[in-house]
C-alpha cells in the first residue's frame, strides 16, 4: 500500500517515512526467524527511502534519526553475517548530530557492540590484531552509550535493564568500563 502511495505522492515525505519503516519492520521480522539475508535486503530498502528522506529534510529529526538507526540495524545484520569491514564501514557513516535520539545512539552502541563480537570470531586476525580491534570497537560501543545516557535513553532508570538483558551487548559484559558504566547508572538511579 505504501509503495503505491509513495508512486502516486511522491512529493509527500510522510509516505516515504511509513514505506521505509514498513522495510524496518519487515526485516525485524526476518531476523527473528532467522532469514538474517532477507532481512539485510529490506534494510538496504529502508536505508534508500532514509538517505533520500535525510537529503531532502536534513531539519526533520526523525528522518535523520531514521536514517541512523536504519544505518545501525543494517551494520549490526553484516556484523552477524560475519562481514564486520562492511559493518564497520556501514556504521562509520553515522555522525553524533545524525543520531540525536537516545534510541538511536543506543542502537549505534549495540551495533558496535556486534561488530566486536564478529571480529573475535575472525580466525584469519593475529592476537595483536584481536586486541586491538576489541580496544577500538568496544571503546566506540561505550562512546556511544555514553552518548545516548547523554540524550537522556537512561534518564530516572530509564531502560537500564537493557544493558543486563541486551544479548547485543554480550561482547561487551567483561569489560571493566562497561560494568563501570552500568554501575555508575545504577547508583544515578537509586539517588533519585
Amino acid at each position: 500500500m505504501y509503495q503505491q502511495l509513495v508512486r502516486d505522492f511522491p512529493s509527500v515525505p510522510d509516505y516515504r517515512a511509513r514505506l521505509a519503516q514498513t522495510f524496518v519492520n519487515l526485516g525485524n521480522e526476518l531476523d527473528e526467524v532467522g532469514r538474517s539475508k532477507e532481512a539485510i535486503q529490506q534494510y538496504g530498502s529502508a536505508l534508500a527511502l532514509h538517505e533520500r528522506l535525510a537529503a531532502d529534510y536534513p531539519n526533520i529529526p526523525e528522518y535523520i534519526s531514521g536514517l541512523a538507526n536504519t544505518r545501525a540495524m543494517l551494520a549490526s545484520m553484516q556484523a552477524i553475517q560475519g562481514n564486520y569491514r562492511l559493518a564497520v564501514e556501514e556504521i562509520s557513516r553515522i555522525d553524533d548530530k545524525a543520531a540525536g535520539s537516545g534510541m538511536a545512539r543506543y542502537n549505534v552502541a549495540c551495533a558496535w557492540s556486534l561488530i566486536l563480537a564478529s571480529a573475535q570470531r575472525d580466525h584469519d586476525l593475529s592476537a595483536s590484531a584481536h586486541q586491538k580491534l576489541s580496544d577500538d570497537y568496544g571503546s566506540r560501543a561505550l562512546q556511544w552509550l555514553e552518548k545516548s545516557r547523554a540524550a537522556g535513553y537512561f534518564q530516572d532508570g530509564a531502560n537500564l535493564h537493557y544493558l543486563q538483558t541486551d544479548k547485543d551487548l554480550d561482547s561487551l559484559r567483561s569489560r571493566p568500563d562497561f560494568q563501570k558504566f552500568v554501575q555508575d547508572l545504577q547508583k544515578q538511579a537509586k539517588g533519585k
